[in-house]
């Protein structure tokens, strides 16, 4: 199934790659009609081949998501097991639970017993810690840690977006998934197919 998955990949990205090449050789000829006298046949001309332009477009787009979809969904499944011998291994473990003793009632309640008082608050202290523990507790704080992590996240984004950053192996976020589909997105919602078609070529 990896096979069939990889030989579709490479078909909507050889797909992609000729769309782009009509896009331009249709570019050039919108170019020279723009030259031309008005006229409705001008119009009608410029009309048509701006039309193929954008359904072009749109294909691009849906196929770069089904691209990304392919590749999410080969990643997460890449080590597909053998779910009937995964059911047995389970129903095996479940027969060897089935066979123990069961614990006497007086054993469960002594150990619920136990648990509680563990689970029992005591009564708070004063604290005793000098002001300097008090506030490296305050810079411990996970909250600050995660908004460190967003502000990071994004400035890496900014510079890869703008090109100052190049996506690959070496990224510091190659392996993010939701980072690379923010970046895919971006780029599409752009139209910037080409550099949403070396994206997906990362992924290989």
């Amino acid at each position: 199934m990896i096979a069939l998955m990889n030989q579709l990949l490479e078909s909507l990205r050889q797909r992609v790659t000729d769309n782009l090449a009509t896009i331009r050789a249709n570019e050039k000829e919108i170019r020279k009609i723009l030259n031309e006298p008005l006229s409705n046949q001008r119009s009608y001309n410029l009309t048509n081949r701006q039309s193929v332009s954008k359904r072009i477009l749109s294909e691009n787009a849906e196929n770069l998501k089904i691209q990304n979809m392919i590749v999410a969904f080969m990643r997460t499944y890449k080590d597909i097991p053998e779910y009937t011998q995964l059911l047995d291994s389970i129903k095996s473990f479940e027969s060897g639970l089935a066979t123990k003793s069961i614990k006497s009632e007086h054993d469960t309640k002594n150990r619920s017993r136990e648990i509680a008082k563990l689970q029992t608050p005591k009564p708070t202290e004063p604290s005793v810690g000098n002001e300097k523990e008090q506030s490296s507790k305050v810079f411990d704080h996970p909250v600050t840690s995660n908004e460190f992590a967003e502000k990071v996240k994004q400035s890496l984004f900014e510079i890869t977006t703008t090109g100052k950053l190049a996506f690959n192996k070496a990224h510091p976020k190659f392996g993010d998934q939701d980072f690379f589909d923010q970046l895919l997105d971006y780029h599409t919602q752009r139209e910037e197919y080409e550099i949403c078609a070396k994206l997906m070529k990362t992924r290989q």
